[in-house]
């Protein structure tokens, strides 16, 4: 009987290259296409054992999950971590810093590098890992999976399936471009130069940008003390006549005498509500309806809708009309209870469940003074402190938590005089503050670009010498 044949690594990776006609585009000569599978293999994580949760303290024994991905790498301020014990009952879903990590569920795609110190992790459930990885690095499939190449692959994979997590074979069909070894290293340490120049970039727009919200702070700090506003006050008495509600000691903000503290709850003409989610639907027009980043800065934004699948009565108090007072009553802790006033046309698009929209009584304050309240640390300290769910990802205030919010409310005089200047200065912030964010997506179209020349042999890295697979 005659002895099997061993195919060697080298013929293996041959008969997995992918067919010119399959090939995304084409690279230089001395460069292969091959599929994930023919390089490395990709295995998913653990959920915890039924019963088990996380210990306290700090073991040796760290459960890495989704929401810890950031940025390429791992962020360890929310780090959990489980007991030997448990450990060893998933023991063989650890993963490595030679790995590559890729999330399958939530934000499908998320790739980055575990840090060498937490080689050996647990990894969770909803990611999987690429490990035994041959021919190639974990730095250079890092990169490649962050190409929109690869992120269109891994998007068109999922259109053929109702499943909401990304199968691990289809992580194994990738299609990747793979150069020689010495090229893969020069590609990796050229993008890694160049990205940390971007990112300088990109620090420097956020230090400007934090520069703006910390003035914007300083100066609300002073209206809600009624310092802005001071002289104004000695030269035109007026008379509060409103009820005093006096439980208001959690602020600690002493105001002025001619102010008065009143509950959410009486001012408004109509008591904010929540929205309504069906479906979405990128296939037809019916009914356009906003996401809840049409008001995460604390201003309307119109271009942040989308469309839902159904037919709304035209009666039907979902319909927003200019001037609506919106609260988003569900979102990240640093957001949740952040409001804003709808400026768009009457009646051309619905809110969702996670926002509340209602109408303030003006004779009593003024709309966007009370978005400013809300907005400032004092308003986002209620919000942060009441919120129910805080240790998930979805915080939630309700009707009741909004209407015991207490607002600092001066004469009706007094908020025209305080919005006059508040305007001012804001409107001009806000300018300065929109061109900065619109910085962001040419940094993103910067990247892609860069991203593009180093996976298509264009960067001039490429050295034609190279020994080819």
């Amino acid at each position: 009987m005659s002895k099997k044949s061993t195919k060697s690594q080298e013929e293996l990776l041959k008969e997995a290259l992918v067919p010119v006609e399959e090939q995304p585009y084409e690279v230089p000569g001395n460069w292969v296409w091959v599929r994930i599978k023919s390089i490395a293999e990709v295995k998913g994580g653990k959920r915890l054992p039924a019963g088990a949760d996380f210990v306290d303290e700090i073991t040796n024994h760290p459960y890495i999950r989704v929401s810890d991905f950031e940025n390429g790498t791992i962020n360890c301020d929310g780090l959990k971590y489980i007991s030997q014990d448990i450990q060893s009952k998933i023991s063989r879903y650890t993963i490595s810093k030679d790995d590559v990590y890729i999330s399958i569920a939530g934000t499908i795609g998320k790739c980055g590098i575990i840090p060498d110190f937490l080689d050996g992790a647990n990894l969770t459930e909803n990611a999987a890992k690429i490990t035994d990885i041959k021919y190639s690095t974990n730095r250079y499939i890092y990169y490649v999976l962050n190409t929109e190449i690869l992120k269109n692959q891994i998007k068109n994979s999922m259109k053929s399936t109702s499943q909401p997590k990304l199968a691990l074979h289809r992580i194994q069909d990738l299609k990747l471009p793979l150069p020689p070894l010495n090229e893969q290293k020069r590609i990796a340490d050229k993008v890694e130069r160049l990205l940390d120049k971007i990112n300088q970039a990109k620090q420097l727009i956020d230090e400007a940008k934090a520069t703006f919200e910390l003035r914007r702070a300083a100066i609300l700090d002073k209206v809600f003390r009624g310092e802005l506003t001071k002289k104004w006050r000695e030269e035109n008495f007026i008379k509060n006549d409103l009820k005093t509600e006096q439980n208001y000691a959690y602020y600690d903000s002493k105001i002025p005498d001619s102010w008065k503290w009143v509950r959410a709850e009486f001012l408004f003409d109509e008591f904010p509500r929540n929205g309504y989610s069906p479906k979405s639907t990128e296939s037809s027009f019916i009914t356009k309806t906003l996401k809840l980043g049409a008001i995460t800065k604390g201003y309307y934004k119109n271009d942040e809708f989308k469309y839902v699948d159904e037919r709304i009565e035209q009666d039907s108090y979902l319909w927003l009309k200019n001037g609506d007072f919106l609260i988003q009553r569900a979102n990240s802790i640093e957001y949740v209870g952040t409001s804003a006033i709808f400026t768009g046309a009457d009646n051309e698009s619905i809110y969702p469940d996670l926002i509340m929209k209602g109408k303030v009584n003006e004779t009593v304050v003024l709309n966007q003074y009370l978005v400013h309240w809300i907005n400032s640390m004092y308003g986002k300290q209620y919000f942060r402190q009441n919120a129910t769910g805080t240790a998930g990802n979805m915080p939630k205030i309700n009707k009741s938590i909004l209407q015991n919010l207490l607002v600092p409310i001066p004469p009706i005089e007094e908020q025209r005089v305080i919005m006059k200047v508040l305007d001012c200065v804001f409107n001009s912030d806000n300018d300065a503050l929109n061109k900065l964010e619109n910085y962001q997506p040419e940094i993103d179209l910067l990247i892609n670009g860069m991203l593009m020349k180093a996976f298509s042999g264009v960067l001039g890295t490429n050295h034609i010498d190279d020994e080819s697979f």
